[in-house]
């Protein structure tokens, strides 16, 4: 289960920042394993600019959305109530995989879900 009330104050955000996008850009969507970390949750993602990964992901920068996942199976939960979708496939097998990254099309408010 995802934090609903998180996702809509995220999304907000992601449409603020997509407003910003040039006609050919398009946000970055990153996930990473944390299984190296004793407490919290086993994946991180964040979505924002390619070139403000690093920020977003560290606090620095408030220009995209940072959001926790327990388990890969949260992501498409998580990119649904976001209203954005990646423009390639997701993996299928998480197990081996300690970083995930492509790009994402922020979609129009009917088309994803409230």
């Amino acid at each position: 289960m995802i934090d609903k009330r998180e996702a809509k104050n995220l999304r907000g955000r992601l449409e603020e920042v997509a407003r910003g996008l040039q006609p050919d850009q398009r946000l970055w969507l990153e996930v990473h394993s944390l299984r190296h970390r004793r407490h919290g949750r086993r994946w991180k993602g964040v979505i924002c600019q390619h070139e403000e990964v690093t920020a977003v992901f560290a606090g620095r920068n408030p220009q995209g959305a940072v959001f926790g996942l327990d388990y890969p199976s949260q992501l498409p939960e998580w990119l649904d109530a976001l209203g954005v979708r990646p423009v390639e496939p997701m993996p299928d097998d998480w197990n081996t995989i300690m970083f995930f990254g492509c790009d994402v099309e922020v979609l129009e408010k009917e088309t994803a879900r409230s």
